[in-house]
């Protein structure tokens, strides 16, 4: 599996823990492709919605 396709879906993963936000926080320092960032803010916002 494409490591990129493996990443995307472990953020995507990660949106549904709220105990994930630190995790997604300290992502979106180090990921530099615009691709993961828009999807680390979609995860981070979804966790801020329902928790």
């Amino acid at each position: 599996m494409d490591n990129n396709l493996l990443q995307w879906k472990i953020i995507r993963v990660m949106s549904g823990f709220p105990e994930s936000k630190t995790f997604l926080l300290d992502q979106k320092q180090q990921i530099n492709t615009l691709l993961f960032l828009h999807e680390i803010n979609r995860s981070l916002l979804l966790i801020s919605r329902f928790n």
